[in-house]
């Protein structure tokens, strides 16, 4: 094959694969419909800016209580566009934007690898095949988060570091910088990738005298913003950091103690970048476990593989180097699915050259000759597999539990409290938003106050929350019941006045994959403190 066919043939594989991968996410919320919770909260901030009320999520209080910096303003941009009337227009300007980072992140890394020509020719069509199905990425691009944008920082930062460094660290200053205006730890991962090509580069000093001077223009880049929420918000920590600290609060362990559990979230995380939305809340076939354990470990262990794949060995790195950060996390209480992004990027970089590699150089041939391919080809089925259940328990979750449950529920009570009306609950997102409440939510992303009853009472304590801070309304799930009933203070001056329940809808949709998480929100409890009266609505009986 001559190289003229070749460059032909790569520039329309190229073009296909961008059009695909463009497509993929919009396709996924177009047809799931899909809106993650927390982009109602930081739409809420988008929305009040565009009508003047401030970067504010209550009016009147100023709290850094949103983590990306894209994820506000570029919705708001588009609220704006659209002339502020609905969120819904807003949203897709937000998802078609995002859907072109993904996708050019997918391009950028899969010319890289069809320049390469020291890997198999398997490599960059398996690649190909498992970016477009991962789950963690897709999901994340198209329902209302940032994973695209993160994802396009994170490999083309990777990909131009490894190449080189010298002649790009001003690209490299860039986007690092776009990290972290994407989320507040991006510099972990610029980090993590800086350490990686430190261990594997013949000269350290050269790289790291580039590396400096990439940080150094990143850091300059970012500082308008910091000064600004510096000035803003009285702080330059988002507040969203300060109340998922309080998870971790009241751990007084041993570093023993410490190690072991360590270690125990980091055997748990390993998978995660290949796993269902939410995989721990049950409802999984078996397979899977399997799947994205095996997948995990191989992306973790690549880089000790004498393969003599240097990229793979660099990627792979960076893959341990960023499930070790999230195992961290960990210990301090949740990591959550939209962490993930970054790390599996990696992960399928690592898959696609590792497993042709690995096959090519360890099964003896002919089996060798086109079982890379085959064993690739089964990873990618597999992969397609878990984003189709993905896709499926999105849709209904979609359905009956945000449009048919939260939403609806943040609707009632809109059209039931009365000014100066309060709410404190956690899933603060589609609630928060649709009752345009002044809210307080466990742990106090928005809320300075629930920070600091949890620190001086306990993280988790609901009676103490009720106590101190005395809202109107309270939304409760089943299992903060017991301690909320045990509490006499709590039973005097509060009443139960509506539950809202999708259980019976969930379990109508027979065999839906990943149940567990929808059962999570099926059901809700609203209280109202007794000494407010119910707001005479049309809509109070329903």
């Amino acid at each position: 094959m001559n190289r003229t066919f070749e460059t032909a043939l790569s520039s329309r594989a190229l073009l296909l694969f961008g059009l695909v991968a463009l497509a993929m996410p919009l396709a996924y919320a177009a047809y799931t419909q899909h809106v993650w919770e927390d982009f109602f909260i930081t739409f809420r901030y988008s929305r009040n800016l565009v009508e003047g009320l401030g970067l504010v999520y209550n009016e009147g209080e100023r709290v850094h209580g949103f983590t990306s910096v894209i994820n506000t303003l570029l919705p708001a941009f588009f609220y704006w566009l659209t002339g502020a009337q609905a969120w819904e227009p807003a949203l897709w300007g937000y998802r078609v934007v995002s859907a072109l980072f993904y996708a050019a992140a997918g391009l950028f890394a899969l010319g890289f690898l069809l320049r390469d020509a020291t890997v198999p020719r398997a490599a960059p069509w398996l690649f190909a095949a498992l970016y477009l199905v991962s789950p963690k990425i897709v999901v994340f691009t198209a329902n209302g988060m940032e994973a695209g944008f993160l994802v396009f920082f994170t490999i083309t930062a990777a990909l131009l570091l490894y190449h080189a460094p010298a002649r790009h660290w001003k690209w490299l200053g860039v986007l690092w910088a776009g990290l972290m205006y994407t989320r507040p730890d991006g510099f972990v991962y610029a980090a993590g990738m800086s350490a990686a090509a430190l261990l594997l580069s013949p000269d350290r000093r050269a790289l790291f005298r580039h590396l400096v001077r990439a940080a150094v223009l990143g850091v300059l880049l970012y500082l308008p913003w910091l000064a600004f929420v510096w000035w803003y918000y009285g702080t330059p920590v988002p507040h969203t950091i300060i109340a998922k600290s309080v998870y971790g609060l009241g751990r007084s362990l041993e570093w023993s103690q410490w190690l072991g559990l360590y270690f125990h979230k980091l055997a748990q995380v390993v998978a995660g970048p290949f796993q269902p939305i939410y995989f721990s809340y049950g409802g999984w076939s078996p397979w899977i476990v399997v799947f994205s354990y095996l997948a995990g470990a191989f992306c973790t262990v690549y880089w000790l593989v004498p393969a003599g794949d240097r990229l793979g060995r660099y990627l792979s790195i960076q893959y341990v180097l960023g499930i070790a950060y999230l195992a961290f996390l960990a210990t301090r209480g949740n990591v959550f699915d939209w962490y993930f992004p970054p790390v599996s990027v990696l992960g399928t970089m690592v898959l696609a050259r590792g497993i042709p590699i690995v096959w090519k150089r360890y099964v003896p041939a002919p089996a060798a000759r086109h079982g890379g391919a085959v064993a690739g080809g089964a990873v990618a089925v597999a992969l397609a597999l878990v984003f189709g259940q993905v896709t499926w328990q999105m849709k209904v979750q979609q359905e009956v539990v945000e449009n048919g449950q939260r939403a609806v529920l943040g609707r009632w009570l809109a059209a039931n409290s009365g000014r100066g009306d309060t709410l404190l609950l956690e899933p603060l997102g589609y609630i928060g938003y649709f009752s345009g409440l002044h809210t307080y939510d466990w742990p106090g992303l928005v809320s300075p106050r629930t920070v600091a009853v949890c620190r001086k009472y306990g993280a988790s304590d609901w009676r103490f929350l009720a106590r101190e801070i005395k809202p109107t309304w309270m939304v409760v799930r089943s299992f903060d019941l017991k301690s909320l009933n045990s509490d006499p203070w709590f039973r005097r001056h509060y009443a139960m006045v509506k539950v809202f329940d999708v259980v019976p809808e969930i379990f109508a949709r027979k065999e839906v994959p990943g149940v567990g998480y929808l059962l999570f929100d099926a059901r809700f409890f609203v209280f109202r403190r007794q000494d407010r009266p119910l707001a005479e609505t049309a809509a109070a009986g329903s």
